[in-house]
């Protein structure tokens, strides 16, 4: 992305997240239905993290949707830490649904709380939790009834990205990533192999067409200036008004050397492109002629007339 000079980007909201925590265990089946009382047990995390949203393989044996919206609350000690609430619609037989926090729940490690329950419990329907038979000694609760093992729980939370990037949100389920370390049109590397870092502070863009670029570069060390574009071999570049030869970068972009302060003009040389036009103009005149001097020859006359 920083190669291509790419600043701004647009990604699904979910897009910006990651698996953090998930329960493992032996074994599955479906636990006592939630219509007997709330689905109670544990979580261990393991590692502090910023959790987005908690999921849960849930069944409505084999309706199309839940017959219960459900609650999801995450207690550590008796300090409530996070709260989803999902409508029927959203919990699909045998898949996860996804309880998302109104903001992001910062969780230390340590033991969690976890409470699942349904907002109307006497439905006629049944609403159950597929669990982990057994789950290195775990257990977890429905109503006054204890089982051994753990329901099969996720925990999702952002992305950690590099320092430089930010993830702002526009509009429901889209968010825009930004790369800070982009300032410019082109940028200076020391090297063309590995994964140079790219200074863009160096190299600034004095005149843009859309086949002619021209950038100053402001730096004293030798190194190599970048342009974020394709290149093929009609593009051509010069160095202080002299033809220089174009290398390649990560082996799409072009690179031009440089030693010290320096201009750099880019551009695409259209040359062979009227030479082509002329062979094609030439070529018509030619069919033009023989088409003209094979419909002007006197018509032939038949033998005896």
């Amino acid at each position: 992305i920083t190669y291509a000079a790419v600043r701004f980007f647009l990604v699904r909201s979910g897009c910006a997240t990651e698996l953090a925590y998930e329960t493992s265990g032996i074994g599955q089946r479906p636990t006592l239905p939630l219509n007997n009382g709330a689905l109670k047990g544990n979580l261990v995390i393991d590692k502090p993290m910023s959790a987005t949203s908690v999921q849960v393989l849930l069944a409505t044996y084999n309706e199309g949707y839940a017959p219960s919206a459900l609650i999801f609350d995450l207690y550590k000690d008796e300090l409530l830490v996070a709260h989803a609430e999902l409508p029927p619609e959203a919990i699909r037989d045998n898949q996860f649904a996804t309880f998302s926090f109104n903001q992001a729940a910062p969780l230390v490690t340590g033991t969690y709380r976890y409470v699942i329950s349904m907002t109307k419990p006497d439905s006629q329907k049944m609403l159950s939790a597929w669990a982990f038979e057994t789950a290195g000694g775990a257990t977890y609760q429905v109503g006054s009834s204890v089982f051994p093992g753990i329901p099969k729980i996720r925990v999702i939370e952002k992305t950690h990205l590099p320092q430089n990037f930010s993830i702002t949100p526009v509009e429901p389920g889209i968010d825009v990533v930004e790369n800070h370390v982009i300032l410019g049109s082109g940028y200076y590397v020391h090297g063309l192999d590995g994964q140079p870092e790219a200074d863009f502070g160096s190299v600034r863009l004095a005149t843009y067409r859309p086949d002619d670029v021209t950038v100053e570069y402001s730096g004293a060390t030798h190194g190599w200036v970048i342009f974020p574009i394709r290149t093929n071999k009609y593009w051509r570049a010069t160095l202080d008004g002299k033809a220089v030869e174009l290398k390649s970068f990560l082996d799409f972009f072009p690179a031009v050397e440089v030693n010290g302060q320096s201009k750099i003009r880019f551009y695409y040389d259209s040359s062979h492109l009227l030479k082509t036009l002329e062979l094609c103009i030439a070529g018509f005149a030619v069919s033009v002629i023989l088409l003209v001097m094979t419909n002007g020859r006197a018509p032939r006359l038949p033998t005896g007339t």
